[in-house]
């Protein structure tokens, strides 16, 4: 049986190849990769990669004035883009997009969970009204951000015709490296989620990242034997994931929230 290789934040990092697309799955501190993010953030400041990724993520992973979540990520140079549901919360994330340092989209936060199963099913992208005659209407803005979005000529979004009636094509990313983050992980890589706060958007996303070869890499706070995770709380089956991280500081980087 194919099994993920366990390996420190620091080796799952070097596997982040320049000029990819990244995604993540948390909430705030709710399934935050903490440990990988951080290693990211070193990564390029001492050795300058990776760099130019595409981030893409659902939800805001950040709380105001607070460290954490994108905020480990939010650097130009590092980013060459980004496509989320929004980032009020990560005051260096908006400093990069108001700025025009970075590529910004923004799409409706539902709608990109959903983009995750589309995607897995090898669907033309998620079809649907929501968005239509608002700033996420390609014939309006495109869900593009700033001037760099614009310029880019980079679209996430357009316009189909199905029976007479119009829909807004979410399009389909395709996703190098997936981050997720789990509770444990058994020797053959199945992934449990016991004691995260949400269980969020994790196998879709991890099904659509398989569709295009991508690696799934998981943070967990231990690793425990085969058989010791009963089969209906394994959330991510071990034949999906490439790499599994512990995290070795499990107080201040396996967080449910900020408090």
């Amino acid at each position: 049986m194919r099994k993920p290789e366990i390996m420190t934040a620091r080796e799952a990092v070097k596997t982040i190849k320049d000029g990819t697309t990244l995604a993540i799955i948390a909430m705030t501190q709710v399934s935050a990769s903490t440990s990988i993010l951080k290693e990211i953030e070193r990564s390029f400041l001492e050795e300058g990669h990776p760099r130019d990724l595409t981030y893409v993520h659902t939800c805001g992973q950040a709380s105001a004035g607070k460290p954490g979540g994108m905020q480990y990520i939010a650097y130009e140079g590092l980013l060459k883009r980004v496509i989320g549901g929004h980032w009020g919360q990560s005051a260096k994330m908006m400093d990069l997009i108001t700025e025009n340092r970075i590529e910004a989209f923004n799409l409706p936060q539902g709608q990109m969970a959903n983009m995750f199963h589309s995607m897995a099913l090898r669907e033309p992208g998620k079809l649907s009204k929501v968005g239509l005659g608002t700033y996420i209407d390609p014939r309006i803005e495109g869900g593009k951000m700033n001037q760099k979005a614009i310029d880019s000529g980079y679209d996430t979004v357009g316009i189909v015709t199905v029976d007479g009636e119009e829909y807004i094509q979410y399009k389909p990313i395709p996703i190098d490296t997936l981050l997720i983050r789990g509770t444990y992980a058994d020797e053959n890589g199945n992934i449990s989620t016991e004691r995260e706060a949400m269980v969020l958007e994790i196998l879709p996303a991890v099904m659509a990242t398989k569709r295009w070869g991508g690696k799934v890499i998981c943070q967990v706070e231990s690793v425990v034997e085969n058989g010791s995770i009963p089969p209906k709380d394994v959330v991510v089956p071990g034949v999906l994931v490439d790499a599994v991280v512990v995290c070795e500081n499990p107080l201040e980087e396996h967080r449910q929230t900020y408090s």
